[in-house]
């Protein structure tokens, strides 16, 4: 093969290339993505697609030879080196007299789109992250009201108004990806300080990570932990009703890894939407959810060895005005 650009360093838009065969090339750019550039039949239109997450395929004009021509031009990310070329023999093998049709690439294009298109998991990566963070908050309230008490007070699988709740305390526990903490209320009556109980939020910090753990991962080590204080069949009763099968393990590809927790007293004053104003929202509008920054509340340290006792004892936050 021979180096056929005249252009001595690659850039985004002109990738140094090699000669393949006479409408063929093959080509890497600065930002080390693959091309595949074919040519195309005379009089064919404009394409612009994308086959998967990190490869396009675009039409495009190249200065090759110092000659400007219409090429398609299939670009795959770095990690997508190998799996493209199956694809890429595929397209190259429909050519006619070394021309592709964009008909014939449209085709080949769907037939691998459907074939490359990730896999849905049985539960989504928002719902994922829900149960476990749920897991890991009632693993903490584990040490200091036993494992069996933690799971008994578990709601979360019942779909009850707060994730974790008693006669004397609730927590509601949300999920959250970045920081600054950002989590989404659902239900106006989730933060309403007027309940006749202490009302605390948690947010826990689970962002994705190609090294950190699956849902299985998670769900094992709360098995285990249920396992060691004998209550490992509370938990996967509680597990099956979040819809966790066993049967699903191997559909789960998603990896998270955990920051830190983030407490939040739900006090008189504490800067959410007013609970009061429920009974002024008119009956056409059904449901309000909102956005909370949880840098804006007051915080608990998670790390404190009397923040979790406080967060389950009775009687509701008192304002810090008093």
């Amino acid at each position: 093969m021979m180096l056929a650009s005249s252009a001595s360093q690659p850039s985004d838009n002109s990738p140094i290339v090699l000669n393949f065969s006479p409408g063929v090339r093959l080509g890497i750019d600065a930002r080390g993505r693959f091309h595949l550039l074919l040519s195309l039949a005379k009089n064919e239109e404009k394409i612009r697609s994308k086959l998967t997450a990190g490869i396009v395929i675009r039409t495009q004009t190249y200065k090759i030879g110092e000659i400007d021509s219409q090429w398609v031009d299939i670009i795959a990310e770095r990690r997508w080196r190998w799996a493209i070329e199956p694809f890429a023999a595929e397209v190259i093998s429909e050519m006619v007299n070394e021309e592709i049709q964009l008909d014939t690439l449209r085709r080949i294009v769907d037939e691998h789109r459907a074939l490359w298109a990730p896999p849905t998991e049985p539960l989504s990566p928002m719902e994922q992250k829900g149960l476990i963070a749920e897991l890991l908050v009632v693993q903490q309230l584990g040490t200091v009201l036993t494992p069996a008490v933690a799971i008994s007070k578990w709601r979360g699988p019942d779909r009850g108004l707060h994730d974790i709740s008693d006669e004397q305390w609730a927590v509601e526990v949300k999920s959250y990806a970045d920081e600054p903490p950002r989590v989404r209320i659902h239900h106006i009556e989730q933060l309403d300080y007027r309940l006749d109980k202490r009302l605390t939020l948690v947010g826990v910090h689970l962002f994705s990570f190609n090294e950190g753990k699956s849902l299985p991962d998670f769900i094992d080590e709360a098995i285990q932990w249920a396992e060691d204080s004998d209550c490992r069949n509370h938990l996967e009763e509680n597990l099956a009703r979040a819809r966790w099968r066993e049967e699903d393990r191997s559909e789960y590809y998603s990896t998270y890894s955990e920051g830190r927790m983030v407490a939040c007293p739900i006090r008189p004053e504490t800067p959410v939407f007013p609970a009061e104003l429920k009974d002024q929202i008119p009956s056409s509008v059904t449901e309000i959810t909102y956005l909370l920054h949880l840098n804006d509340l007051e915080q608990l340290s998670t790390e404190s060895d009397s923040t979790w006792p406080d967060i389950v004892s009775p009687n509701a936050w008192k304002s810090t005005n008093e």
